[in-house]
């Protein structure tokens, strides 16, 4: 019932924030990108949540970026819900896992981050 209530919900907020023409456009809604689109990607990190009616899309955008060759990594964060990292009065335990999981992928060999998300400057 309450993942019913979920996807009622996003779907009223794709209605809302989005076109027709915006329903067809993988920059929208990168599950629907080709393979061909996605093999120039970066190493990617998705976190999903259990509880999220955007779960299953997520993961299977994680199988898609593999079969075309990106190099990503996929982790669900058991019990929580969609907006868990966002809203953490109760949830704050599970923002600290999401870090730790971040912290330690960037600090991994599989990320390499390039300009312009790396900024150099003179001391």
């Amino acid at each position: 019932m309450l993942q019913k209530a979920f996807t009622n919900a996003m779907q009223l907020l794709i209605e809302t924030y989005t076109n027709e023409e915006d329903t067809a456009n993988p920059l929208a809604f990168p599950i629907l990108a080709t393979k061909e689109e996605l093999t120039s990607l970066p190493a990617t990190l998705i976190i999903t949540e259990e509880f999220d009616p955007n779960r299953d899309a997520g993961e299977r955008y994680y199988d898609n970026l593999l079969e075309a060759g990106v190099k990503a990594q996929c982790v669900r964060l058991m019990g929580a819900t969609h907006g868990s990292l966002i809203h953490t009065k109760f949830t704050g335990h599970l923002l600290h896992q999401a870090r730790a999981l971040l912290v330690a992928w960037m600090s991994s060999k599989t990320f390499r981050c390039s300009p312009p998300f790396v900024t150099k400057s003179k001391l």
